[in-house]
């Protein structure tokens, strides 16, 4: 604006109505009402044109006149009271004008500014206001998804159609690495977990410092985090020539979106844990049914002889397994074994071994021969880390003889009726170790009041608070303690001594026990 000597000039135009500017209302009146101020103002002080800056001079709220008129305060302009600027052809100093004059002039600057600020914050606002609706009702249709990869494939389309882009990707996290759930648009370039650092992604903008989207002329990317840690990432972008950058706008609703999208796939993962958790806990509950099929549900009764036992799984279903056939000439067969592990792979395994004996135990009984066959047939049929140890026993109750294979078993333990104690030895590796093993018949005579106890290392192996282990030693005592007793009686005494032992604490592993005495005379 050129500065001059102020020339007077007369006002036309209708007059300016105060209430207009002053008033709540922001209507359409307002701007001519201002205008119509400063043409008034210029009127009555003999200027022919001015310009009214608002507060702070970086808005231009009205002008009159000829000239140049910046859309900014430059030099030479006027601060009125109560904020505002005013550019007129005379300089500031040279100004002979009323306070009162100013005052107005400085008023109806700060109020046009203030309902300016306050219609665009309102346009923000129903602006933000249409965006969360918006927002909600994504998040309503992606919380009603339960399936996580149609829950991915919805995810993807709804931040793509948040941000009006074209290319997408979505991957899940899996372990240590991150595995493509879906993509949109042109092809993936090749992304290792390894290369991408989740810290470029907290970075202003999120963009990490890796190219995700192949022909992306712009790309966001988002860490999906639940409870503190990363669960994906969620990437879109638009290709070269398709619209240009996404704006911090854009940024915002894709950072509220991913939190909900992060919800509603934390909700998805834990609905497939839970479908898992209850399929694995059915898997169990056939697989328990099926063991207790398996395992003996009442005890033989063998001339002359005493028998008792039990088994306690640590799960649902164990590894430890006994049994007894009746085999020729009233020989009976005693096995007890213990699978390597527990749960349902150690279950199997138990079933395997139990289809074996049933057909090996009638060809040829317990001997070097049958541990070599289920050595075999265990090595073949099952992992490399399964293995079985196994106590085989054959009975002859009429001349009382035991002949036994130990292969890689724990020591049976033989009571004579003088409290004395033998240990019948492992002659051989665990069934299914190896490829090939040698075992060892062995053969013991049990006089009247022998006790033999066949038993897995979930006894002598629990421990105490302290992790000290139960033990062989441990295990004899009772049974010298107990031994003019019942076999019932002997078998509660063991189960009572282990659970105090161990005090309190779960049980760790499998627990079987295997009690054969001579009738006669017992100890005392």
């Amino acid at each position: 604006m050129t500065v001059g000597d102020p020339e007077r000039v007369d006002g036309d135009g209708p007059r300016p109505d105060l209430d207009e500017i002053f008033s709540t209302r922001s209507g359409a009146g307002e701007k001519r009402a201002v205008e119509g101020l400063v043409r008034q103002w210029c009127s009555d002080h003999g200027y022919t044109s001015a310009a009214l800056y608002a507060p702070g001079g970086e808005r231009l709220i009205a002008a009159v006149g000829d000239g140049d008129i910046p859309e900014r305060v430059a030099e030479g302009a006027l601060a009125l009271p109560g904020g505002g600027y005013l550019v007129t052809p005379a300089e500031p100093a040279a100004m002979n004008v009323e306070q009162a004059d100013l005052a107005l002039l400085g008023a109806a600057a700060a109020i046009c500014h203030m309902k300016t600020k306050l219609r665009e914050q309102n346009l923000q606002a129903m602006s933000q206001g249409v965006e969360l609706v918006a927002l909600y009702e994504v998040g309503l249709a992606i919380a009603s998804i339960l399936d996580l990869e149609e829950l991915a494939e919805e995810v993807l389309s709804r931040a793509l159609m948040l941000t009006e882009s074209s290319l997408g990707a979505l991957y899940t996290l899996d372990g240590d690495s991150y595995r493509l759930a879906c993509a949109r648009g042109e092809a993936l370039e090749g992304f290792a977990a390894c290369d991408l650092d989740l810290a470029e992604l907290k970075k202003e903008g999120g963009v990490p410092a890796m190219p995700i989207l192949r022909g992306a002329e712009a790309t966001l990317a988002l860490s999906i985090e639940a409870e503190g840690r990363p669960r994906g990432l969620l990437a879109v972008g638009r290709p070269f020539g398709a619209g240009g950058k996404l704006t911090a706008k854009d940024r915002s609703t894709l950072s509220l979106f991913a939190n909900q999208a992060a919800i509603a796939m934390e909700q998805a993962r834990l609905h497939r844990t839970e479908i898992e958790k209850q399929r694995m806990e059915r898997e169990m509950e056939v697989a328990a049914e099926i063991q207790q099929e398996i395992l003996p549900d009442a005890m033989p009764e063998i001339p002359g002889f005493e028998i008792a036992g039990w088994n306690r799984p640590a799960r649902h279903v164990g590894g430890d397994y006994y049994g007894f056939k009746r085999l020729a000439d009233d020989r009976w067969a005693v096995v007890l074994g213990d699978v390597s592990g527990k749960g349902a792979g150690a279950a199997l395994l138990v079933s395997t071994l139990d289809s074996a004996l049933r057909v090996l135990l009638d060809q040829m009984g317990v001997g070097v021969e049958l541990a070599g066959r289920l050595n075999d047939h265990v090595w073949e049929s099952s992992a490399a880390n399964k293995f079985i140890t196994l106590i085989a026993a054959e009975l002859d109750p009429a001349s009382g003889v035991l002949d036994f294979v130990n292969a890689g078993h724990n020591d049976g333990l033989l009571m004579h009726a003088d409290g004395s104690v033998e240990h019948l030895e492992a002659a051989g590796s665990p069934i299914g170790m190896l490829p090939q093993s040698a075992f060892r018949a062995q053969s013991v005579n049990l006089a009247p009041g022998d006790l033999v106890c066949f038993y897995s290392d979930g006894i002598t192996e629990c421990e105490a608070p302290d992790e000290e282990e139960f033990e062989m030693e441990r295990l004899t005592e009772v049974l010298r303690r107990n031994q003019a007793r019942s076999l019932d009686e002997v078998l509660s005494a063991i189960e009572a001594a282990v659970t105090d032992y161990r005090a309190g604490l779960p049980q760790g592993d499998d627990q079987t026990v295997i009690l054969l005495r001579r009738e006669g005379s017992r100890g005392a």
